[in-house]
C-alpha cells in the first residue's frame, strides 16, 4: 500500500523536475519556481508516506519479536519430536541412497544399451555406403 502510494509519488516528482528543467531552459523562472513549489509539498507527502511504512514495518517487527519465544519453543519441540524419530528417519534416508542408487545404475544401463545401438545403426550405416560404393565401383 505504502509503496505503491511513494512510487506515485516519486513519479510525479519526476515529472515535475523535467518540467522544472524545460522551463529554466526556456527561462520562465516563475513557472519554474511555482514547480519547485509542488515538488517541494510532494517530496513531503513522500517522507510522510515513508514516515508511515515505517511505523508499520516497526509494528510487524514488534510482533516478531514478542513471539520469537514462542516461534523458538516450537522450533525445539519439532527438533526434540524428529530426534525421538531419528532412528526411522535415518532408515528411511538409507532406503531412499540404495532406491536412487539402483535408479543411476539403471539409467546408466539403458544410456550405455541406447548409445551401443546407436554406434551399431552407424557402422552398418557406414557398412552399406561403403558397400554400395564398392558395387558402384566394379560396374
Amino acid at each position: 500500500k505504502y509503496f505503491d502510494e511513494e512510487d506515485a509519488l516519486d513519479l510525479k516528482i519526476q515529472e515535475l523536475s523535467n518540467e522544472m528543467h524545460l522551463a529554466k531552459k526556456e527561462k520562465d523562472n516563475a513557472f519554474a519556481s511555482e514547480i519547485k513549489g509542488k515538488i517541494k509539498n510532494l517530496t513531503a507527502q513522500r517522507n510522510e508516506v515513508r514516515k508511515k511504512s515505517k511505523e508499520e514495518m516497526d509494528l510487524h517487527a514488534q510482533f516478531n519479536r514478542a513471539a520469537k519465544p514462542f516461534t523458538d519453543a516450537r522450533k525445539l519441540l519439532v527438533q526434540n519430536e524428529n530426534f525421538n524419530h531419528f532412528d526411522e528417519i535415518v532408515a528411511r534416508y538409507d532406503e531412499a541412497k540404495i532406491k536412487i542408487a539402483e535408479q543411476e545404475k539403471l539409467d546408466a544401463e539403458e544410456a550405455a544399451r541406447i548409445k551401443a545401438e546407436e554406434e551399431a545403426e552407424l557402422a552398418r550405416r557406414k557398412a552399406e555406403k561403403k558397400a554400395k560404393k564398392e558395387a558402384k565401383k566394379n560396374k
